[in-house]
């Protein structure tokens, strides 16, 4: 095949060639893209006529005009819920450090510093993958991710910047393991006559070892070639972003937020009618009688226009006003009919009835929508058609996200490997030796998607329903470590909850707890007083964080019982029962290291 310009041409007219898969491939997308883009105009277009077929055009023009991006929020809910992916704390690009300093070449200039730091456009891979690939990947599995350089150096003290270019589906024109072409969003500028254009269409087009750049370079739809690089990778540098398979035969892929489609358009089609009920039931609407007709019809309604009787303009025909905000007239009673109310006007009583259901409707719509994903929680109102909205499947969310996870770190791992055979398959010739460049993506378990509310929610309702002082514990410091994550703070709550052998009781507890004698009273001061003894015990040993637990608990005891002797010292006032004396609490620290006796309680 020679990628001649002449070669392009055939793609280039308006029903040109396009491969088997692509009108199936831009269905599919355009099922969410529309939502996700906020593209209002093709959503009212298709749905709202679609629900209102006999609707007049007139009637359908102004809901398109009124038409807001109702569902764009929902989608953008999702996808900043899913950009927390990379701040778990299993999320990390490790690469090979020994390797890296055992090659004086790479000092200069390696994949690392490339991809981490240099990438054109957005600093690094992972930067493209979350502020840019992550979006697409929510409505368009099959758009296609070229890697190609963004030029060719000119000498040697130039090196090469290949970029990952992502195109979406419906601008794949050809797609296989031997060819790709596509057209790019990019524009070429050209001359048509005296005027200087700027729609020029430019396309991409990759074989196993070239890659090629063709730009339009006049109105006669002719292309220039404006970049070629025989980049020799022996396979294509192109793959698809990657989804559900849908057709395993010809490899097509559905978005694994496809489910949300009914949802969306549901509300893009019950908000149209939403905010043609709130113009018609909630803005105020006067009535008021007039004491005089009009002086133009003689409150006729008609006046005389030539040879023929038309519309009085200055009352509309007597008729009432359909318009929000405006008075309606009404004509005086005529004699023998009832009398005018006192005073003369007022407001007419409208059912808002139908605009509270409908608004109902609507956040019912979204939290189903983000139910499919167990995000519910991400809606602002819960459903309650039930009495009771659906319970958040924590498990179910974190396996959710670590699928999405998955393919992300896939479509990283093509990414490195294509910018590094660009960058170095000439400096190392051997494929190893190559890949020991790439770094090792691990697939995040751990995900911090919740919001601060859900855990105080969740710890609320542990305590009301009275389980077990241990869960809520953990529960706590849960809450603790997503509020204070990167904070001192966390450090001394981990160890305060760690160390306090009646973290999970009130302070009333304890006190009931003590009187009970449930629990020691060495046990009782040491809970009361653990936030203070964790930060001395700090201030003392800058190594206590890094302590086992058993050696953290003796040196806690310790301050424990020290404590006890100055309160003895000054007002004697412990029981000779749990303490004989301040040197026997001493002597019996390692007994009480060993006997839990806060147990009981729970």
């Amino acid at each position: 095949m020679e990628l001649t310009p002449l070669f392009i041409k055939e793609y280039a007219r308006q029903n040109g060639y396009r491969y088997p898969q692509y009108d199936e491939t831009v269905k599919i997308a355009n099922r969410l893209k529309p939502h996700a883009c906020g593209n209002i105009e093709l959503l009212a277009e298709h749905l709202i006529r679609e629900r209102r077929p006999s609707e007049l055009e007139e009637t359908f023009n102004y809901r398109k005009k009124i038409a807001v991006r109702k569902t764009k929020g929902t989608i953008d809910k999702i996808f900043n819920c899913l950009c927390k992916i990379r701040k778990s704390p299993d999320w990390n690009i490790k690469y090979d450090t020994e390797y890296y300093q055992s090659k004086p070449a790479l000092s200069e200039f390696n994949l690392k510093e490339y991809c981490e730091e240099l990438l054109p456009r957005h600093q690094s891979v992972t930067n493209w993958v979350f502020n840019y690939l992550l979006k697409v990947q929510m409505y368009d599995a099959n758009a296609v991710i070229l890697i190609a350089p963004m030029e060719v150096p000119q000498d040697e003290s130039q090196y090469l910047q290949p970029i990952p270019i992502v195109f979406e589906s419906c601008h794949v024109y050809d797609f296989s393991d031997k060819l790709f072409v596509g057209l790019s969003t990019e524009k070429s500028t050209y001359l048509s006559g005296k005027i200087q254009m700027t729609d020029g269409k430019v396309f991409w087009v990759a074989t196993p070892t070239e890659v090629y750049k063709f730009s339009q370079k006049n109105a006669k739809n002719e292309y220039d070639i404006t970049l070629y690089y025989n980049h020799n990778i022996g396979e294509l540098p192109a793959f698809r972003v990657g989804g559900q398979i849908v057709d395993e035969q010809n490899m097509i892929h559905e978005s694994m937020f496809d489910a949300l489609q009914s949802y969306l358009d549901e509300i893009v089609r019950e908000h149209s009618d939403l905010q043609v009920e709130v113009l018609n039931h909630v803005h105020s609407v006067q009535w008021q009688y007039e004491t005089q007709s009009c002086g133009k019809c003689n409150g006729t309604g008609k006046v005389i226009k030539g040879s023929r009787s038309v519309t009085c303009t200055d009352c509309n025909g007597g008729k009432l006003s359909t318009s929000p905000m405006k008075r309606v007239i009404i004509s005086a009673p005529e004699i023998g009919q009832q009398a005018a109310p006192t005073p003369p006007m007022g407001y007419i009583q409208k059912d808002t009835s139908i605009v509270k259901l409908q608004d109902e409707r609507i956040r019912n719509h979204e939290y189903d929508a983000l139910a499919c994903f167990n995000m519910e929680y991400l809606a602002k109102v819960p459903a309650v058609e039930s009495g009771v909205a659906k319970t958040l499947d924590r498990e179910e969310l974190t396996t959710f996200v670590n699928l999405i996870a998955e393919q992300l770190v896939q479509a990283m791992d093509l990414v490195y490997y294509f910018i590094n055979e660009y960058l170095f398959n000439i400096m190392f010739p051997v494929p190893e030796e190559r890949q020991k460049q790439l770094p090792e993506i691990a697939v995040p378990e751990q995900f911090d998607l919740l919001n601060s509310q859900y855990y105080i929610n969740e710890i609320q309702t542990a305590i009301n329903a009275k389980v077990n002082p241990v869960v809520i514990r953990e529960l706590q410091l849960e809450y603790a470590q997503k509020k204070f994550r990167d904070d001192d703070v966390y450090d001394d709550l981990e160890c305060v909850f760690k160390l306090d052998p009646l973290s999970a009781l009130s302070l009333e507890e304890k006190t009931i707890a003590a009187q009970q004698r449930w629990v020691s009273d060495f046990d009782l001061i040491k809970s009361t007083n653990i936030y203070q003894f964790v930060k001395q015990a700090k201030q003392e040993n800058d190594e206590f964080d890094d302590l086992p637990y058993d050696e953290q608990e003796v040196i806690i005891n310790k301050l424990t019982a020290d404590y006890i002797t100055n309160m003895d010292a000054v007002s004697g006032t412990i029981d000779a029962n749990n303490a004989d004396s301040a040197n026997s609490m001493n002597q019996n620290i390692d007994n009480a290291n060993g006997n839990d006796t806060g147990d009981a309680i729970l």
